[in-house]
């Protein structure tokens, strides 16, 4: 009975530090803390960018415990365009429910970014996506479900403006993700996701599946491979995005 007792301990604790991991999904900086995450990432067929590639750097700041504000700034290469600035993303995540019943945790987030630099969608080169956008998403989960494995889900909705050369729409998201711990510093993602996409002169459906790995280097240092696919209906072409973020807290 006493090995049943410490080897069900053993696993909690083990749960315990995993869950800590800042390549968690649930992760929050703590009041005061920042977090730096630094990309290099490669698109083909995307919505706005079309075949590029380039360079992001989001910065969060934890305001309060439960609740970060962040802003993501970058620069993009188009195929057979010219390269520019991104437009900058100001986002908000605040913590709407804490471990309640069966480890719940509960999010909500949501951003706006303004259309500021050159878009060659307004016929003024650069490379910037050339829309006022703004979405929000619900995200719920749990580390407690299986051992050492977070499940969560996100329901979004994202309003795309329009330029010069395309029209505005929305997109209405739901993703089912999950985590894997392997250890202390190695962990698998992987997850499934549909896209309802309304307006854009013609509605069309989108189906994805994504994948990371995340390595902890140090407690606060860790680096993201991901790659993702979102296929399309009405003869949309596939949609592939990959590239390795580099996550610093200090």
């Amino acid at each position: 009975m006493k090995r049943i007792i410490f080897s069900i301990l053993a696993v909690f604790l083990v749960v315990q530090v995993y869950a800590s991991n800042i390549t968690d999904p649930f992760f929050m900086p703590g009041k005061r803390t920042f977090v730096s995450d630094t990309s290099i990432n490669f698109t083909n067929n995307a919505l706005r960018l079309g075949k590029s590639w380039g360079f992001g750097e989001v910065i969060t700041y934890g305001l309060e415990d439960n609740l970060s504000l962040s802003l993501g700034l970058g620069w993009a290469k188009i195929k057979h365009a010219k390269s520019g600035l991104q437009d900058p993303v100001f986002a908000a995540r605040y913590r709407l429910v804490e471990e309640a019943a069966g480890g719940l945790m509960l999010d909500v987030k949501g951003y706006l970014s303004p259309s500021i630099f050159n878009s060659p969608l307004n016929n003024d080169g650069g490379a910037a996506k050339g829309s006022f956008d703004t979405g929000a998403a619900l995200i719920v989960g749990s580390r407690e479900w299986f051992a050492n494995t977070l499940l969560w889900a996100e329901g979004s909705l994202d309003y795309i403006g329009s330029t010069d050369l395309t029209k505005s729409g929305t997109a209405l998201g739901l993703a089912l993700n999950a985590k894997y711990y392997m250890d202390e510093s190695n962990s698998l993602g992987a997850g499934l996701f549909t896209k309802g996409y309304f307006g854009f002169g013609d509605n069309f459906n989108g189906f994805g599946i994504k994948f990371d790995y995340a390595r902890l280097l140090q407690d606060n240092i860790a680096l993201i491979p991901y790659l993702s696919f979102e296929s399309h209906n009405k003869n949309i072409s596939t949609e592939v995005k990959y590239g390795l973020t580099a996550r610093i807290t200090f």
